[in-house]
């Protein structure tokens, strides 16, 4: 079925990952909120977005994200002219880093990008739930994850989706921002669901990834993932759909989601 290997938040166009930098923002005083400003933050703007600070430089008018905790760079929705002077300025500082362009309801330069070497890493279909749209598929399987099936979760995870950042250990550690539910049957998990609740705009809520086989199951995964996120007081779900997983969009659309854009991602695994 249909996760998202990119890390970025689609609809908010921001990065979304937690980590300290350098501390959690649910603590921070007023003290230490100046002494960061003294020392860190002159020069460079930082984002606040699932409860941390996050590193924001511009380049040539250019908005560019940058993790170095884990050499990883996001830049979204570039112009294609603005593509080769960024990455040859990005290459100067951060050689070696992974970068990652996407592009929201917009025609990825697709040449111009294979010509730097970068690869289609996210082809979706965004799709939105509103509360009023939301249509039950109630299952008794269906149950929240919890620490007791964290482990059986953690394996099917894992190995279904080898590819994705948010593995069951990154989960694990940020247990807060996220909502599993698990389809429960006498053989172990069937399926599941992830909801990302908290993101960097505070009225979104987003599946980030369903695995279920049987079409009845996946809508009833679909259905309680966004009633949790209403119930959480949001006013919207978003679920990108890859866009050659008609289940996943067939799923979805039984639930009430609607269409409403476009998404791709291309990355650059090492640049040099």
């Amino acid at each position: 079925m249909t996760h998202r290997a990119a890390r970025d938040i689609l609809r908010a166009k921001l990065p979304c990952k937690k980590r300290q930098f350098p501390f959690c923002i649910h603590s921070i005083t007023i003290c230490q909120l100046q002494l960061l400003y003294q020392h860190h933050m002159k020069s460079i703007r930082f984002i606040i977005n699932c409860g941390v600070l996050m590193k924001s430089i511009t380049m040539h008018g250019v908005e560019v994200f940058v993790d170095t905790d884990e050499a990883y760079i996001q830049i979204n929705d570039i112009r294609e002219s603005d593509i080769d002077k960024v990455l040859r300025e990005l290459t100067k500082q951060y050689s070696g880093y992974e970068v990652v362009f996407c592009f929201h309801d917009m025609v990825a330069p697709a040449d111009t990008l294979r010509g730097i070497g970068a690869e289609l890493s996210d082809d979706c279909i965004k799709m939105c739930l509103l509360p009023q749209d939301c249509k039950a598929h109630e299952n008794h399987l269906v149950t929240l994850l919890t620490e007791v099936d964290f482990d059986d979760f953690a394996v099917i995870h894992d190995t279904r989706n080898a590819d994705m950042y948010w593995t069951s250990e990154r989960i694990r550690n940020n247990r807060d921002i996220w909502r599993i539910f698990l389809l429960q049957t006498k053989q172990g998990i069937s399926g599941y669901a992830m909801l990302m609740i908290e993101l960097s705009d505070d009225s979104l809520g987003e599946i980030f990834c369903v695995e279920a086989d049987d079409p009845a199951q996946c809508k009833a995964i679909f259905s309680a993932a966004a009633n949790c996120a209403f119930e959480c007081g949001k006013n919207e779900v978003v679920f990108m759909a890859d866009r050659d997983d008609t289940d996943a969009q067939v799923a979805a659309s039984a639930v009430g989601f609607r269409v409403a854009g476009y998404y791709q991602a291309y990355r650059v695994a090492s640049i040099a």
